[in-house]
């Protein structure tokens, strides 16, 4: 299979871990990106949820990798208030919410994220256990949520999502880059699909 990416700039809310709490972000030219500003959404830990093209059957994005790339205003500079710590990353499906990343940034305004969709880097969320790896292929495979931290500090006044570069890989794909672990298998009768 090819190496294909997917970086879809809209579609995209923000909202809660639990997804009760959803808002629309706005585009600004002055970050040039989707913007929220904490006013409008009040919460003190925030996620960008992904559209429907990242959602669904994701086993084709099994040990590919995603960047995203994020950037945040607190108020006050770094003076007031302090980073907080949230999972980076936070995958849900299939029974399972996980978390990959934790860090707090701190002395920072911008976060580039980089993973690879393999179960090592990934924890279970709350309890921050290991992630097997036929639970972390469960989860792709019924991918129902793709979350982004949006919040990295206590004063922040606004964050914003630049860019969310997921890749896949794709049966008729024109790149010279190949998946790197999706299975591609012949099945036998009345089975079907990847990883099989």
């Amino acid at each position: 299979l090819g190496v294909e990416v997917l970086d879809h700039e809209t579609g995209w809310h923000v909202t809660d871990i639990s997804g009760r709490v959803r808002v629309e972000p706005y585009w600004s030219s002055v970050t040039s990106g989707l913007t929220i500003a904490q006013e409008d959404i009040g919460l003190d830990a925030y996620y960008w949820e992904a559209p429907p093209p990242y959602i669904g059957n994701k086993l084709v994005s099994y040990g590919q990798s995603m960047r995203v790339h994020t950037s945040w205003h607190a108020g006050r500079g770094d003076t007031s208030g302090t980073p907080t710590k949230e999972p980076d990353v936070i995958i849900e499906g299939a029974g399972f919410r996980m978390g990959f990343g934790n860090s707090d940034y701190r002395g920072s305004k911008n976060a580039t994220i980089a993973l690879v969709f393999l179960e090592h880097a990934w924890y279970h969320v709350p309890g921050g256990g290991r992630v097997s790896k036929h639970e972390f292929m469960q989860c792709l495979g019924r991918l129902q949520r793709l979350l982004i931290r949006a919040k990295y500090h206590s004063d922040q006044l606004e964050g914003t999502l630049h860019t969310a570069a997921m890749e896949f890989g794709a049966k008729g794909s024109l790149s010279l880059t190949r998946t790197r672990a999706v299975e591609d298998c012949s099945c036998p009768p009345g089975y079907t699909g990847l990883s099989c």
